[in-house]
């Protein structure tokens, strides 16, 4: 059989593309962490052998719905549902198969089924054997899965080769658990893995880690520091392949130095810290309730001592957050000298409990699922419009990622015991960060939408 396996475009690639200058380009490109290579990669190493296998990610250009192939897998995340479904109606329209994975189609199967022949319900590999079979024989299930979780041990390498490079400079994705066991009520990826948490043999990720031609990885995992024990064991080999890495923590992991220490000396240079609020409320409103906003400043400064460039993550929007939220979040990160900062509007995926209650509480606005998106407001807040927040969002952006912080920060960074050329990447980084917003916003002005360019908080501004 010919398979080909889709990573659909999202709204912001569909409308922004990647006509814009080179540097621009070049630079928003260095913000994206692409999975596609990962998972879509995932799915060709989990075939039985002797089929042909094509590879698309949508990122890099829209794929054709006329491609001579006997069965299309496509992976939907929320963002990219509607275009999943317009690829799916279109392939079919030719007479071709198709079949849904990922964590919308998972959380979302019936409506999934209206535009596929089947659905993979939670992880595919368990189930890629029997699909490929029933579909040589015409006998398509509606439904596989769902399966019991899958054995890390068994998982291969992706087949990296047979897609293009797409995302941050020559940097590979690497996987070492699956799932959460958090019960935050905004994640999808609880949902998804029913908060059950695995980790992979170490031996196994080490030896796919050595076939990999980059010195560059990302550990993709969710929470690396999940299980302490296992991220110690993680660093004390990777040490020995040489190579250089980031990954993902949570503010309590950031709280042990020791454990921060172990990292960098295992060739650890950057993590990804989800602070999500610095409002205490919030915290404790959405049930993450390991963290505790009263520690960030101690965590921000342990990644600082050891050597880590850390981004953290924030969202705008709880229940608790009023129009001072946005300044508030700005002072601290100014205040504790965060080297980058990402600023998001919170999203209430479809399947999770946030979705439900808000749904219950007739907040829900659309169920335009291209819109559940970083920087769009598909719901009414408390304590502001959807358009103050979303202002708020884009106001806390632009001044974060001005162009005199941007140049403070690069010159911290050639201080920070950085070479030129690394202070050049992390350079490139932050003012892609800078570009996306701006392409984000003359996007939604294109639409009509009115944007404030002189928002102002509640709070009085005082930088």
């Amino acid at each position: 059989m010919r398979i080909l396996f889709i990573s659909p475009a999202s709204e912001e690639v569909l409308a922004m593309g990647w006509k814009k200058s080179w540097f621009a380009s070049y630079c928003v490109r260095k913000t994206l962490f692409n999975y596609s290579k990962l998972t879509l990669g995932s799915l060709a190493s989990a075939l039985p052998p002797g089929h042909e296998v094509i590879l698309h990610d949508e990122s890099l250009g829209p794929v054709r719905t006329d491609m001579d192939v006997d069965l299309v897998g496509i992976s939907v995340l929320t963002s990219t549902a509607p275009r999943a479904y317009h690829l799916a109606d279109e392939f079919k329209r030719h007479g071709r198969k198709v079949i849904f994975g990922g964590i919308h189609a998972t959380l979302m199967p019936d409506e999934a089924l209206e535009h596929c022949d089947s659905v993979v319900l939670g992880e595919a590999e368990p189930v890629m054997h029997s699909v490929v079979e029933d579909a040589s024989k015409g006998c398509l299930k509606r439904v596989y899965g769902p399966s019991e979780p899958f054995n890390l041990g068994m998982l291969k390498p992706p087949r990296r080769n047979l897609l293009k490079f797409s995302g941050i400079g020559n940097v590979e994705a690497v996987q070492t658990s699956r799932g959460c066991m958090g019960f935050c009520e905004f994640c999808s990826v609880s949902s998804f893995y029913k908060h059950v948490y695995r980790t992979r043999p170490i031996d196994s990720l080490i030896d796919e880690i050595m076939s990999i031609p980059s010195r560059n990885i990302v550990f993709v995992d969710d929470n690396f520091t999940a299980v302490k024990e296992h991220a110690y064991q993680v660093a004390e080999k990777m040490a020995e392949t040489k190579k250089r890495w980031f990954c993902f923590v949570d503010s309590n992991s950031a709280l042990d130095r020791r454990l921060m220490r172990m990292l960098y000396r295992g060739g650890c240079r950057g993590v990804s810290i989800g602070f999500e609020s610095i409002n205490e409320n919030s915290l404790i409103e959405v049930e993450k309730f390991r963290a505790r906003a009263k520690h960030y400043r101690e965590a921000l400064k342990n990644l600082e001592k050891e050597g880590l460039l850390t981004v953290v993550c924030f969202i705008f929007g709880f229940d608790s957050d009023d129009k001072n939220i946005f300044k508030n979040t700005l002072d601290f990160c100014f205040d504790n000298r965060v080297p980058v900062a990402s600023f998001n509007v919170l999203v209430p995926y479809p399947g999770t409990p946030l979705f439900k209650r808000l749904e219950k509480e007739g907040r829900i606005l659309t169920r335009d699922w291209s819109r559940y998106i970083w920087y769009r407001a598909v719901y009414e807040p408390k304590q502001m419009s959807s358009r103050e927040l979303e202002e708020g969002m884009f106001w806390a952006r632009e001044k974060f990622f001005s162009n005199g912080r941007i140049l403070e920060r690069f010159c911290r960074a050639l201080k920070f015991s950085m070479s030129f050329k690394e202070s050049f990447i992390f350079l490139s980084f932050l003012a892609g960060y800078r570009f996306r917003t701006n392409l984000v916003r003359q996007m939604l002005r294109d639409e009509n939408r009115f944007f404030c360019t002189n928002f102002v908080p509640q709070a009085q501004l005082n930088f």
